[in-house]
């Protein structure tokens, strides 16, 4: 039951966005218990989602691993570990950016109508169950027996969801721009050394709890080693050096690693990357509340605790051209697309002949 699930919702996820998956594969495996894909290469399309004049140039995944304990199936984690993921995007012009969306309005249309057939199919599906129900067709035992087995499926469910363990490492997404500012070509993205997220205890243990897992939430998320650059002026060296630029072969390793692993050690230099938020360790503590949980009048029933690192936050007058130029960009072209119901992604009012030619942000 719940392998033909995770079957198809793995399809689902990884087919839209990843290059060369193989259905049955990923069926048999996820019986098995321990779905692993390794040097996945990532669709042109990925980014369309966005809906923003930026093209993947290389979007590759290291490895993608589901450990599914099956014979302890809500007594034990689920675990999702994903390494080195890497993206590689840059800027196009709006008449282009208009024609792929024009492209991809045809596959959306035929996304939405798969969607509209498919639960047109589950409502004609309700509708016999309840007029069977309804004619006496099922008789009462029948009723009881279905009700416990929901009952079962969706505490379980519900069970390994709230314990899921999500565990991702090397990050390093990347957005080179000479198109925006021609005089000032730059290039911004973050680098992740390790992203986790586990259920932990009141006092911040990692543990299994069951009964209400995902109703009653205690979570502990950290990012090791995040930051975000923007290289401009001497700082910028474009890695697609051309327009017939192509990423390395998806099963060299080595080559994506050697070109976005830089940033991604624990010695992290800023003689080679123009920080606006240098490396920093943060965490996370978030609980929410169950719906049987007391609490007293005006007590809140979410709780979050932020706690990070001494870090540095750092713009120079240029990077601040650079981003808000690149946000009326975004602006400009969100408002030119046929039938567009977007709220603009700032309210850009400052003008950028700032007073200042150099922030910084000490944050302790």
């Amino acid at each position: 039951m719940f392998e033909g699930f995770l079957a198809d919702a793995l399809n689902r996820a990884l087919g839209e966005y990843c290059v060369g998956i193989d259905s049955e594969k990923i069926r048999v495996s996820a019986w098995q218990g321990d779905v692993e894909l390794r040097n996945v290469q990532l669709k042109k399309t990925a980014l369309d989602a966005l809906r923003a004049p930026i093209a993947l140039d290389a979007g590759y995944i290291g490895s993608l691993r589901l450990k599914v304990p099956w014979t302890n199936l809500g007594e034990e984690a689920v675990v999702v570990e994903i390494d080195r993921v890497f993206l590689l995007a840059s800027r196009v012009t709006l008449a282009e950016a208009e024609r792929n969306a024009a492209d991809a309005g045809l596959s959306t249309l035929e996304r939405t109508r798969r969607k509209v057939d498919e639960r047109t199919k589950k409502l004609e599906e309700a509708e016999l169950d309840w007029l069977r129900t309804s004619m006496g067709k099922m008789t009462k035992q029948m009723q009881e027996e279905a009700e416990r087995k929901d009952s079962w499926m969706w505490k379980t469910f519900h069970t390994v969801l709230g314990n899921l363990q999500v565990k991702v490492t090397n990050v390093h997404f990347r957005y080179e721009d000479t198109l925006t500012t021609p005089n000032n070509p730059f290039a911004c993205g973050l680098t992740i050394e390790k992203m986790s997220a586990v259920t932990v205890d009141d006092s911040g243990q990692p543990t299994f709890t069951t009964g209400g897992a995902l109703e009653g939430i205690h979570k502990h998320m950290a990012l090791e080693n995040f930051s975000w650059y923007l290289d401009s002026s001497e700082r910028f060296s474009a890695w697609k050096t051309h327009a017939d630029w192509e990423p390395p072969n998806v099963d060299d390793e080595s080559q994506w690693w050697s070109l976005f692993g830089d940033g991604l050690s624990t010695e992290m230099s800023a003689k080679t990357r123009q920080y606006m938020c240098h490396p920093v360790t943060v965490e996370l503590m978030y609980h929410r509340k169950g719906r049987k949980e007391e609490t007293e009048a005006g007590e809140p029933r979410q709780f979050c605790d932020l706690r990070f690192e001494n870090t540095r936050m750092t713009m120079t007058r240029r990077q601040y051209h650079n981003v808000m130029r690149l946000l009326e960009v975004f602006n400009q072209y969100r408002l030119r697309l046929p039938h567009a119901n977007f709220r603009p992604i700032c309210d850009i009012r400052t003008s950028p002949a700032m007073w200042w030619t150099y922030a910084k942000l000490e944050i302790c």
